[in-house]
């Protein structure tokens, strides 16, 4: 195809876009060409802009926890002179709730650990304890934690099988399950009880004997998937390497104007656990820093190095196109361990979006990460993977101006690859994030602004309600926004929050303090922590 082709192929697909976008109605022809608008536009860019972020959180309250190590207890079921899976469940009522965790774990520690069974179906209750009889073997730590748990639910104890990372650095499941006081995990003969009722801390608790980090966990009730949980020390990562695994850059996309981006871009981040330096130079970018692990954290701290190339490219009036792509390497220090754990992953995405300044917007996003251990035959297999997500999506809006006042409704949904079945550990699209809002600017006089957007969120283990406003007169406003979810599935906490803060504009500095609180709320065991921002940008 020669070159000329090539150029009226890209014309007509923008030409298509501009149409879907309402770009062609009279009211909305522009006095200037497009490519005057552009150059201009890029001619008005900073050549340099130096970013400095500061933040300090508070540390989350202590919990105590206790270890035991069943495998020389008695059983309180004696396993082989029961006649099948109902006759044990039949005998449990007549058990206490320390002999119901006992009886979990010794059944745990007695099942056959089989590799040649990695991609076998979870096997049913009944033939889960004619194996553990006659020791014959169950599978690999999946499965055994997936049967440890539907014992315990059939006991009335809720629990659920949760990925994590086991001491050797790979991929490790276990059971994590509620007690009337605080959380237990079983992990074959071992058992762990907390007097906590904080899921995510009783995991990290877990995950710091073991002498690994997590990053996330994945919870499945059977085989089913259920509930994915972003770890502190894997948000921290997350942000650190500007990677966003919700629908937000979706609805970003359609709502945000153009960002001017300078030629050359320094951010420096100094914050209570994390330190950074990084520096973008036309969409080419480093970055390195260390993130240091709080008070629960199984990680002391972690060094990282990342480069890449993330630049937006737009075209006023018409589309938006954000290319992100990056190689992450790193080394984590443990606090229970002498050796240090390496970190090897790439991230990749993709949003492009219309560009019109009224009527129908259309966006699309695909991004995705893997980020593992740096052994080999690890880095292709999601389950070994301290962290992995690929998602992809659509979003649409439309914007009518009324008088002095902006209404842009807004809908977004996001598809993500989750297991499909514990036992076998296919992938497969779920749908995961289903978003709708709509944002109302109201300019009351030229240089006063207020605008709001309440939103909705629906996940798959939980709903979202939430809201942002912002006030803007002069050079001067004040943001706030919060939330609260609902949650939907009995291991994911109902979580709120609320920030709030002024900022100062002018063309070549703007500097912004935020005040915010975060609680979560596990079964009434509410505990909240606070942060307090400062962040400057310069222009030149």
């Amino acid at each position: 195809m020669s070159i000329k082709n090539k150029i009226r192929k890209v014309l007509f697909g923008g030409l298509i876009l501009f149409m879907l976008g309402g770009g062609l109605g009279a009211e909305e022809i522009k006095s200037k060409p497009v490519i005057e608008q552009t150059l201009e536009q890029k001619a008005s860019n900073p050549k340099v802009k130096i970013t400095f972020n500061s933040k300090i959180e508070t540390e989350a309250k202590t919990a105590d926890y206790s270890k035991l190590n069943t495998t020389n207890l008695t059983c309180p079921i004696d396993i082989s002179n029961i006649s099948s899976y109902k006759d044990l469940i039949e005998q449990s009522p007549f058990l206490s709730e320390n002999e119901k965790l006992i009886l979990a774990s010794k059944m745990s520690s007695l099942s056959v650990y089989d590799s040649d069974l990695m991609r076998a179906e979870i096997m049913s209750q009944d033939d889960f304890v004619y194996n553990l009889q006659n020791s014959l073997p169950v599978g690999v730590c999946r499965h055994i934690a997936a049967n440890t748990a539907r014992t315990l639910n059939d006991m009335e104890i809720k629990a659920a099988a949760v990925s994590g990372i086991a001491g050797s650095g790979g991929g490790h499941m276990y059971t994590i399950l509620k007690t009337e006081d605080g959380n237990a995990v079983v992990d074959y003969g071992s058992l762990l009880i907390t007097n906590t009722k904080n899921i995510e801390k009783t995991l990290q608790i877990y995950q710091k004997n073991a002498g690994s980090t997590a990053f996330q966990h994945l919870f499945f009730e059977g085989p089913e998937f259920k509930y994915k949980l972003i770890t502190k020390d894997g948000r921290d990562f997350l942000d650190f390497i500007d990677y966003d695994e919700s629908s937000e850059p979706l609805k970003n996309a359609l709502i945000d104007d153009i960002n001017p981006r300078a030629n050359l871009e320094i951010d420096f981040n100094l914050e209570s656990h994390l330190t950074s330096l990084g520096v973008n130079l036309e969409g080419l970018f480093i970055k390195g820093g260390e993130i240091r692990g709080k008070n629960f954290s199984p990680m002391d701290k972690m060094g990282l190095f990342q480069m890449g190339f993330k630049r937006e490219f737009s075209v006023p009036g018409i589309i938006k196109v954000n290319p992100d792509i990056s190689f992450v390497y790193g080394s984590i220090a443990q606090k229970k361990k002498v050796e240090n754990n390496e970190i090897i992953g790439l991230k990749g995405g993709l949003v492009v979006a219309t560009n019109n300044e009224e009527r129908l917007n259309l966006s699309s996003r695909i991004v995705g990460g893997i980020f593992t251990s740096s052994i080999p035959q690890n880095i292709p297999n999601p389950y070994h993977a301290l962290f992995y997500d690929f998602s992809m999506g659509a979003g649409i809006s439309y914007k009518i101006p009324i008088n002095n006042i902006s209404i842009e409704p807004y809908a977004t949904s996001q598809f993500t690859i989750y297991p499909i079945d514990l036992g076998t550990y296919q992938y497969g699209l779920k749908p995961s994030e289903l978003g709708v809002g709509t944002v109302f600017d109201i300019k009351t006089s030229k240089n006063t602004n207020f605008s709001i957007e309440p939103y909705y969120l629906k996940r798959i283990w939980e709903q979202e309600f939430g809201g942002k406003a912002k006030f803007e007169i002069d050079n001067f406003g004040i943001n706030a926004e919060g939330y609260a979810t609902k949650s939907d599935y009995e291991f994911c906490p109902n979580k709120y929050g609320f920030n709030i803060g002024p900022e100062l504009n002018s063309k070549n500095l703007r500097l912004g303090v935020n005040y915010g609180i975060e609680g979560t709320n596990y079964d009434g065991e509410v505990e909240n922590q606070s942060s307090f921002k400062i962040q400057a940008d310069v222009k030149f």
